[in-house]
């Protein structure tokens, strides 16, 4: 499954080096898809899926001729393609297999995402709920003033810093703080949106303080936001990139969450009467982050089933595409199949 969906994925390079999407306009002029492809194929073994000559050595050209001068991806063209999202995708493939004359270029990515959290140097105060949080990029916010915030962005942007050795104190502690309201931490002070009570903790996490919006569970009896899978796997990777060790008592409440939320086919802890099926719509982003989160932290006996779920959704090209996924462009194979190498890497190494 592995080698056809990383063969597959090869074949999709463009001769300009990157990686575009057939399906969604906003995606289609490579800056965010490229960084994200990459990062998966880098991760099979060579032994599994060969690289075709000069494969990386173009995608990594393609990433350096769009990576403008404050050090952000996906600004450059006429639509902003997730800045901070792509930015942390290309800082990790830098990482692993850049060349040394890139340390220079490695090094503006880290201040630009050290510079794009939500604190003080950007008009937000620790009493705010989103403070330390990250966001998708926009770059026509006053001081204070908040976009597009979630989990999902702050994890991955987390990931990158470390990755990089660019992830000080002040910055992982800040996000501590947005993770501890993201997981209705009982001795967090702050006001736990939406308003009314500190909610029950149950070790789950939910996506936003600010961008209601994209909390997929919605508003549980107690007043806050439910958790659900997709948002407590990314939370549980995040405690783990801002210091927690696996044995913490967050990141075991988490994992407890997720033990007693169990499945594969579908995103669980979303209401499965939602007009939208969000469950439905996130399944292979949810199959990822599930698999990335129990390699984290070495649990076992998840394997087969993860490798049963996917063997059922992988097409005859060796693509992966979610037709219930538009609404998280899941239904583009470039990315669908992005997303199951991610969960089919770490089924096979653990």
């Amino acid at each position: 499954m592995l080698a056809r969906a990383a063969g597959y994925l090869w074949q999709q390079q463009g001769e300009d080096g990157g990686w575009h999407s057939p399906t969604h306009g906003i995606a289609r002029a490579g800056a965010a898809w490229t960084p994200f492809v990459l990062h998966a194929l880098l991760q099979v073994p060579g032994d599994v899926a060969p690289v075709p000559a000069g494969g990386v050595d173009q995608a990594l050209a393609f990433l350096r001729a769009r990576v403008d001068s404050a050090g952000a991806l996906g600004r450059s063209g006429p639509v902003l393609e997730y800045p901070n999202y792509a930015t942390a995708y290309a800082l990790h493939v830098f990482v692993d297999a850049g060349a040394p004359a890139d340390s220079a270029l490695v090094r503006r990515m880290a201040t630009y995402l050290a510079g794009e959290q939500f604190v003080e140097a950007r008009g937000v105060t620790p009493d705010n709920p989103g403070y330390g949080g990250w966001g998708f990029g926009e770059t026509n916010l006053a001081p204070g003033e908040f976009g597009h915030v979630d989990l999902s962005h702050t994890r991955r942007v987390l990931g990158a810093l470390r990755a990089a050795g660019a992830l000080d104190s002040a910055t992982a502690g800040a996000a501590g703080a947005f993770l501890r309201i993201l997981r209705k931490d009982t001795d967090d002070p702050r006001p736990q949106p939406p308003a009314g009570g500190r909610g029950t903790f149950d070790g789950g996490f939910y996506a936003s303080p600010v961008t209601f919006g994209v909390n997929k569970g919605g508003v549980g009896d107690d007043g806050t936001f439910r958790p659900y899978a997709t948002a407590t796997a990314d939370g549980l990777i995040g405690l783990l990139d801002t210091g927690h060790s696996v044995d913490s008592a967050p990141a075991q409440a988490a994992l407890a969450w997720l033990r007693e939320h169990p499945g594969w086919d579908f995103a669980t802890g979303l209401p499965e009467d939602d007009p939208a099926q969000w469950q439905r719509v996130m399944r292979l982003y949810h199959i990822a982050t599930r698999a990335e989160a129990y390699a984290r932290t070495g649990e076992t006996d998840w394997q087969a089933a993860a490798l049963t779920v996917l063997a059922g959704l992988q097409r005859a090209d060796g693509s992966f595409a979610n037709p219930d996924g538009g609404a998280n462009k899941e239904d583009d194979p470039v990315l669908g199949t992005a997303l199951a190498i991610e969960a089919l890497v770490r089924a096979v190494r653990n």
